[in-house]
């Protein structure tokens, strides 16, 4: 970590009275238990986007470094990574701008593709650069459609400096539809094969993030990518029966900075969102950041 960013992020520490303890032990026993799920042939790529779910976890290299390849959600996320002095893979989970194409160069950064204008955007680069192909099963938002895997990637494959390192897809409702969820992966079984057909190297395959780890164990390929699991949480309490997770949060301190007495029927917050019911106690408490042990 640079000094001038390591200062940065000290300063933070005191701009407000608040204090969020984060259990890195924690996190790494709850991967402990996702590994002994999934089962050690498989890689985890945590998920550390939007600060680590807000752990700000994502700048711990004691965290990160156990790790092969992990996942954030934008470039810029994979920048600070870098910043901070990881050195091993960072996956880009949604495909960037072209304009971003430069600093994926410049920062080693693996990303997800899907649309045609990016592959040909890539291509005009001489340096060599690692993609992942995402598949539209179901979720709607990106992604290629399954019939067009084939053509997708040979299409790739006309430019000698974009390197396929994996394929994945994502599942949007592995928690509420699993018949849906079901149809999705086996229109991702069909491209994968074809990719195998086409690519001799493809490193990676996955498609389960927290909830599809859970219900869809058997169909975990050899890498998954949990999210909130890694932070403590269970998608629905039904599953703590299937794997046993601690908080990574642990504590929440912060000071009240005003206290006041309202009156009955007296109106709080924006959209008046709250009104009291009776005489009442309102404290302003100010909320910021973290502390890690």
């Amino acid at each position: 970590m640079s000094n001038e960013l390591k200062s940065s992020i000290e300063n933070e520490k005191i701009t407000r009275p608040t204090r969020v303890d984060i259990s890195v032990k924690n996190a790494l026993y709850n991967i402990s238990k996702i590994q002994e799920f999934v089962g050690e042939n498989i890689t985890i790529m945590p998920v550390i986007k939007a600060s680590g779910y807000g752990t700000y976890i994502n700048t711990r290299l004691d965290f990160l470094n156990n790790f092969e390849i992990v996942a954030v959600a934008i470039v810029d996320e994979g920048i600070l990574l870098r910043k901070l002095g990881y050195k091993k893979d960072i996956f880009i989970l949604n495909q960037p701008d072209t304009e971003e194409i430069e600093k994926i160069i410049d920062n080693n950064l693996i990303v997800g593709i899907s649309s045609d204008h990016f592959v040909d955007d890539l291509g005009k680069f001489k340096e060599k650069v690692r993609v992942h192909v995402e598949i539209g099963t179901g979720m709607g938002r990106t992604g290629v459609h399954p019939k067009r895997a084939a053509e997708y990637i040979d299409k790739i494959k006309k430019y000698s400096n974009i390197i396929i390192d994996g394929i994945y897809t994502h599942l949007s409702s592995a928690d509420i539809d699993l018949d849906y969820t079901k149809k999705q992966l086996k229109s991702f079984d069909i491209a994968v094969e074809i990719a195998k057909s086409k690519v001799n190297t493809i490193r990676y395959i996955h498609s389960q993030a927290s909830t599809g780890i859970l219900n869809f164990n058997e169909k975990k390929y050899n890498l998954v990518r949990p999210g909130l699991i890694i932070y403590g949480y269970y998608p629905d309490d039904s599953f703590k029966s299937k794997i046993d997770l601690k908080p990574v949060i642990t504590k929440f301190y912060s000071k009240i900075t005003l206290l006041k007495e309202v009156p009955e029927n007296f109106s709080i917050g924006y959209s008046r969102s709250f009104i009291t019911k009776r005489k009442t106690k309102v404290a302003t408490i100010p909320i910021r950041i973290c502390r890690w042990f």
